[in-house]
C-alpha cells in the first residue's frame, strides 16, 4: 500500500532500478547523443509503457502528474525530454541506435526488479501505456 511514510522509500528502490540500467547501458557502450528520438516511440513503431512504481517515483521528483491526453509524453516539448533526470525506465532502455535484443533482455530484467518493488511494498504492480496510465492518477 502507498503511503506518504513509504513513499520515499518507493523512489529510492527505483532511483536503484534507474542506476542499474545506467549501468547496463555504459557496459554496453550505449550513449544518449541528446537527439530527442527516444522520445519518438511511435516513429520506431513503441509504445510506452510505465509502472506503478515508476509513477511514483517521477511524482516524487517532479509533483503532481499531469494526464495528456492522447500526445504520447507530456514532458516531450520543444523536441526534447523535460524530465529527463527522471525520465521512465522505458527511455533510459530505448536508444534509437541501440541493439534492440540487448534493449529486450535488459527491460525483462528492469520489470522483474520493478515488480519486485511491488512486492516488497505490498502495491499492486501495473504495467499501462503512458497516456492509459495518466488518465487513472
Amino acid at each position: 500500500m502507498v503511503t506518504r511514510d513509504n513513499k520515499p522509500d518507493i523512489a529510492a528502490a527505483v532511483e536503484k532500478v534507474y542506476a542499474f540500467i545506467e549501468q547496463a547501458n555504459a557496459s554496453t557502450g550505449a550513449n544518449c547523443l541528446g537527439c530527442g528520438n527516444c522520445c519518438k516511440f511511435k516513429d520506431y513503431g513503441h509504445r510506452l509503457y510505465v509502472s506503478t512504481p515508476e509513477l511514483i517515483y517521477l511524482e516524487s521528483q517532479i509533483g503532481e502528474l499531469k494526464w495528456a491526453g492522447e500526445m504520447m509524453c507530456p514532458w516531450h516539448t520543444d523536441g526534447r525530454c523535460g524530465i529527463h533526470n527522471s525520465r521512465f525506465a522505458g527511455c533510459r532502455i530505448f536508444f534509437c541506435k541501440g541493439d534492440c535484443v540487448k534493449q529486450g533482455e535488459l527491460s525483462e530484467e528492469v520489470l522483474r526488479r520493478l515488480k519486485a518493488i511491488c512486492h516488497q511494498f505490498n502495491i499492486p504492480y501495473e504495467y499501462k501505456e503512458l497516456s492509459a496510465a495518466l488518465a487513472h492518477v
